[in-house]
């Protein structure tokens, strides 16, 4: 509406804040993750040790909401037959 429309222009820009997903931040903890994107790999070898791309942690978040999606549509599916 209207006023509602009013009331965010004088409230001003907030910012939202962002929040990383934890269980993408454990897994670069753990592993560990290049600033730089090396071609199509996910995987390199830095100083000896193995460490994710980014490519590698963009894969595991389109990989995570895809199950949350099929999860959630576990009761949908039920609600239908």
């Amino acid at each position: 509406t209207a006023w509602k429309l009013i009331q965010e222009a004088r409230a001003g820009e907030e910012e939202e804040e962002f929040e990383e997903n934890r269980l993408l931040k454990k897994i670069e903890q753990r592993f560990g993750v290049d600033d730089k994107y090396h071609g199509t790999k996910l995987f390199i070898q830095k100083n000896g040790k193995r460490i994710m791309t980014p490519l590698m942690v963009v894969m595991l978040a389109i990989g995570m909401t895809d199950v949350l999606f099929a999860l959630d549509s576990i009761p949908a599916i039920f609600g239908l037959t």
